[in-house]
C-alpha cells in the first residue's frame, strides 16, 4: 500500500514554486523519533498583531492575509488537501493592551475582522495570548462565541466560577491518528483581574495525565510562554512531541530539539509562515508573489477590503471626546498650527520638504485605502489626540471657517498647490511635517516664550514611529543603529534659509 503519509517535502516545494513563480522560502531539516512515522503536516502561525495587511509604509513590505490565503489554497491544491493541522500560538487579535480609548471602537471591528480572516483560512486550534485580552476577558469571548476553530488553554480559569475559560486540550485525528493539543500561557503576562492562570508546568502535568489515559500518538503543545519557558517545560517534562510557541517572537527557521521535544517558533505579522511535515521545517515568504491577479481578487481580498471600509465608516462616526480629555485651549504653548502657517514665513523649507517621503505618507495611507485608519494616522498626521489637534478623522483638514475639507481630494491636490494656495487652508493635520519633528508651535512668532519649537531633532523622535517593525533597516542586534539615524536625519533636515 502507498504510504499514507503527505508527499515528500521537495515535491511539495516544487508544486508551490510552479504555482507562486518565485517565492522565498527557508527550508531548515529536522530530525526527529517521530519523522518517520508522522501522517500530517503543522501549518503554524503566531503573533499576526491585529494585522490584517502590511500598513503600507514598510519598503517591500512582507506579511498580509491575502497572501497567507493564496499560499493555503496553493498549498492545498498542491497536495490535494493531505492531512494538515492549522494552529495558532496567540497575540492575534491586538497590537497593544490596554489599548487607548479612542482606539477601542476599531480595535474591536478589526479583530472581529481577524476571527472571520482565519475563518476563511481554515484554521483550526488556536490559543490566546495576553494581547487578545486587550479589551477584557467579556469582549474576547464575544468575539470568539461563533468562531469556527476551537479555542484552547490548560491553565487559564474564571476567577468567579473556577471553570477552564476555554478546553483544556483536544483530541483530533489527522490519518487515523490520534493527537492530542494542548495550551499554556505564562501567569506573568498582564491578564484581566477576573482570571487565574495557574503555573504551567503544574498545569501541563495535570493535563498531560489526562491526556495520556486516551492514549493519543502524538502531544502538542501551544505555547504562549516564550521560547526560554518552552525549553524549561521540555527539558522537565516527558511526553511531548512538539511545541509550537510564541510571545517572544523568536523566529526560529531551525526548530530546536529538548530532549525528545521540537520546539518550533514563527516570526510575526503572518511575514512567514511556518510548515512541518515531520522531516522538514519551511517558512514561506509572505511576498508580492503571492499577490492576487489584479482582476482575479480572492475571497479574502474582499474580506479586507470590506473590513477597512467598515473602520472608515466608524472612525467618520467616532465621538470627537474620546481621543482627548482635555479642552482645546487656543493660547496654549501646546497648539498646533500646521504647515499652512509654517510656510508662510518658511517657504524654502516648504520647497525642500514637499519632496520627501514624510510629505507623502497620507498618499500612502490613501493608496492603501487605510486613510481613515487611526492606528495608521498616529505616524502619518499630526496632532492626533493633543488638545488642540484633531479629534475625528472629519477634522483632518479645515478651511478658514472650520469647516471640514475633504482630506483625501486635499492630499492628492496638494503637490500642485503654492503657498499663497494655502492662505485659504486653517489647518491640514495630514502628512508628516514640521511639528511633528520640531514639536508643536504655539504662538510662534508671535509669543516666542510660549513656544516648544526644536530646532535639533533628537532621534528619541523619529524612533516614536521607525521602530524595528516599521524601520527594520534602522536597527542592528535590536537596537537603534545611531550612526544611520544621524544620517537620517542630516539627509531629511530643512535648509537653514
Amino acid at each position: 500500500m502507498e504510504n499514507p503519509r503527505i508527499i515528500p517535502k521537495l515535491l511539495l516545494c516544487v508544486a508551490l514554486l510552479a504555482f507562486s513563480g518565485c517565492a522565498k522560502r527557508t527550508n531548515e531539516s529536522a530530525s526527529t523519533d517521530i519523522a518517520q512515522q508522522l501522517p500530517f503536516s503543522v501549518i503554524y502561525s503566531a503573533n499576526t498583531n491585529a494585522e490584517l495587511e502590511p500598513c503600507g509604509c514598510r519598503s517591500n513590505p512582507l506579511g498580509g492575509l491575502q497572501r497567507r490565503y493564496n499560499w493555503e489554497k496553493s498549498l492545498d491544491k498542491a497536495t490535494e488537501k493531505q492531512h494538515f493541522l492549522r494552529i495558532d500560538s496567540g497575540d492575534l487579535l491586538f497590537e497593544t493592551t490596554p489599548i487607548p480609548p479612542y482606539l477601542a471602537t476599531q480595535s474591536k471591528q478589526k479583530a472581529k475582522a481577524l476571527v472571520q480572516a482565519y475563518e476563511i483560512l481554515g484554521m483550526e486550534y488556536f490559543t490566546p495570548g495576553e494581547l487578545d485580552f486587550a479589551l477584557g476577558t467579556d469582549a474576547l469571548l464575544s468575539l470568539l462565541k461563533t468562531a469556527s476553530f476551537t479555542t484552547i488553554s490548560s491553565n487559564i480559569f474564571s476567577i468567579k466560577t473556577s471553570a477552564p475559560l476555554f478546553k483544556p486540550f483536544v483530541i483530533v485525528e489527522k490519518n487515523f491518528k490520534k493527537i492530542a493539543i494542548f495550551a499554556l500561557i505564562d501567569p506573568n503576562l498582564s491578564l484581566p483581574d477576573n482570571l487565574k492562570v495557574t503555573e504551567p508546568a503544574s498545569a501541563a502535568k495535570k493535563t498531560l495525565k489526562d491526556i495520556f489515559a486516551l492514549k493519543p500518538d502524538y502531544v502538542i503543545l501551544l505555547s504562549h510562554l516564550g521560547l526560554e519557558f518552552d525549553r524549561k517545560l521540555a527539558s522537565e517534562i516527558e511526553g511531548i512531541d512538539l511545541i509550537f510557541g510564541s510571545h517572544t517572537q523568536s523566529f526560529l527557521t531551525t526548530p530546536e530539539r529538548v530532549g525528545k521535544t521540537l520546539i518550533f517558533h514563527p516570526s510575526l505579522r503572518s511575514q512567514h509562515i511556518g510548515l512541518y511535515d515531520g522531516q522538514e521545517n519551511t517558512f514561506f515568504e509572505m511576498n508580492e508573489s503571492w499577490n492576487s491577479p489584479k482582476k482575479k481578487l480572492n475571497l479574502m481580498d474582499a474580506h479586507i477590503e470590506k473590513s477597512k471600509k467598515n473602520i472608515a465608516i466608524l472612525n467618520s462616526h467616532l465621538d470627537a471626546q474620546l481621543f482627548s480629555d482635555g479642552p482645546r485651549t487656543q493660547e496654549s504653548a501646546d497648539k498646533i498650527q500646521t504647515f499652512p502657517k509654517c510656510i508662510q514665513c518658511h517657504t524654502p523649507q516648504y520647497d525642500f520638504v514637499k519632496n520627501t517621503k514624510h510629505f507623502q505618507a497620507f498618499q500612502t495611507l490613501v493608496k492603501a485605502r487605510q486613510s481613515r485608519n487611526l492606528d495608521c494616522l498616529r505616524c502619518h498626521t499630526v496632532g492626533q489626540g493633543q488638545s488642540t489637534g484633531y479629534r475625528t478623522v472629519k477634522e483632518l483638514v479645515q478651511d478658514l471657517n472650520g469647516r471640514a475639507i475633504q482630506a483625501e481630494s486635499f492630499a492628492q491636490s496638494l503637490p500642485k498647490m503654492r503657498a499663497q494656495d494655502l492662505k485659504k487652508i486653517s489647518k491640514a493635520f495630514i502628512q508628516v511635517q514640521c511639528e511633528n519633528c520640531h514639536g508643536a508651535a504655539g504662538n510662534h512668532p508671535v509669543i516666542e516664550a510660549e513656544s516648544r519649537l526644536s530646532g535639533k531633532v533628537a532621534s528619541a523622535t523619529c524612533l516614536t514611529c521607525h521602530t524595528a517593525e516599521r524601520a527594520p533597516k534602522w536597527y542592528r542586534n535590536g537596537k537603534p543603529d545611531n550612526a544611520l539615524i544621524a544620517e537620517k536625519i542630516k539627509e531629511m533636515s530643512c535648509p537653514a534659509k
